[in-house]
């Protein structure tokens, strides 16, 4: 099944933690983590951003205003689903978080024929293998280190040839799974002590009557605009198909 194994790991990956670094429009570099688990979800940004759900409750923290807006769920919404339409709707603002919709769009765009699965190294107790995605004539290279055990990726490398024929690293994505996710990042958020808090009474947001129920295309369509604000800087800037130019490969 080659390629295909890896995607078909991360489908029912219930607890995942992603980390991803990039250099953005602005000529620096930035990170943002975002983290499901166990029906609690959590997005933290070197910006000092930082969104959390769960336990009936959502907390969004503005460092630039310093302001911390908390909204109460409870009896409102159902968590395993506003959950999922968060992922969804982060997903849609930085598609990058989405992990197996950007690897079916790169066994895609690569082609089976251009996608490279290298033997299994063990090393430090632990077996994995490289899977390395490169078009002849095109000025990006792709990398990703997979756990031979689980087939679930560990860290993507993205990088691109400049015309001097140079190559730099775009983007930088690891992965956690499982017991590996930090809990810290969904719960518990450590907010300074001067921050301005402000409550929002979710039930009249949505009227009455409206316990239990909730538009989930509503809560989709307002994360995706809550975070493509965000994407400016912290997406990848890739455009669907890869820049082609020619390649000295001596200077890979």
């Amino acid at each position: 099944m080659g390629f295909q194994r890896v995607i078909n790991a991360v489908k029912d990956t219930s607890a995942f933690q992603f980390t991803l670094d990039t250099s953005g429009g602005d000529g620096k570099d930035h990170e943002l983590t975002v983290a499901a688990v166990e029906g609690k979800f959590g997005v933290r940004a070197d910006d000092g951003m930082i969104f959390q759900f769960g336990d009936g409750k959502m907390e969004m923290y503005d460092a630039k205003k310093n302001g911390v807006t908390e909204f109460d769920l409870a009896g409102v919404m159902d968590p395993k689903q506003m959950v999922s339409e968060m992922k969804k709707g982060v997903s849609a603002g930085l598609k990058d978080m989405d992990l197996r919709t950007l690897l079916v769009d790169y066994q895609k765009q690569y082609g089976q024929e251009n996608i490279h699965i290298g033997p299994i190294v063990h090393r430090f107790g632990k077996s994995s293998y490289q899977v390395d995605l490169q078009k002849p004539g095109v000025s990006e290279h792709v990398t990703i280190s997979v756990d031979a055990d689980t087939d679930l990726p560990q860290r993507l490398e993205v990088e691109k040839q400049d015309q001097d024929g140079g190559w730099s690293k775009q983007l930088v994505l690891t992965m956690r799974y499982g017991s590996d996710v930090d809990a810290n990042l969904v719960s518990d958020a450590k907010y300074p002590a001067n921050a301005k808090h402000t409550k929002v009474d979710f039930r009249k947001m949505f009227g009455d009557g409206m316990e239990g129920k909730f538009n989930s295309n509503d809560i989709e369509t307002n994360m995706k605009k809550a975070f493509q604000s965000f994407a400016g800087s912290h997406d990848r800037n890739r455009d669907d198909e890869p820049t082609e130019q020619k390649i000295d490969p001596g200077n890979k």
